[in-house]
């Protein structure tokens, strides 16, 4: 069932209450209970934030780091062919972001151990 909506709500957060209200569902929670935190969650946001200039950015930069950390999950050390073709990338960015991935991961270990180092002084 969709949630039905009021044409004089503002037309943006009728849409996050209907997507909101349609994962809800898809996640197994009642009709009636997903329109209640759509609807709820939604006028949280109008009452929080009515009146504001708001930016929603598109996360590339996420969706990048996300991507890098998934291939770097999934590669095997023999698999660069693949990969490169599933993400439609070349071979040689497959290696540079296992190598930049790798050296990240070295990096936060190093400051966790700088951490925990000076932690015991």
């Amino acid at each position: 069932m969709q949630l039905q909506t009021d044409s004089t709500y503002p037309e943006l957060l009728a849409d996050l209450a209907v997507k909101l209200n349609e994962y809800l569902i898809e996640q197994g929670l009642e009709t009636q209970q997903a329109q209640d935190i759509a609807w709820r969650a939604a006028e949280m946001v109008r009452c929080d934030w009515a009146g504001q200039d708001l930016y929603i950015p598109k996360g590339k930069r996420f969706e990048q780091l996300q991507r890098d950390a998934e291939i770097y999950r999934r590669f095997t050390g023999s698999n660069h062919l693949a990969l490169a073709r599933e993400y439609g990338i070349s071979q040689r960015q497959i290696y540079s972001v296992i190598k930049r991935v790798r050296l990240a991961q070295q990096e936060r270990g190093r400051s966790g151990l700088l951490a925990a180092h000076g932690a015991e002084r």
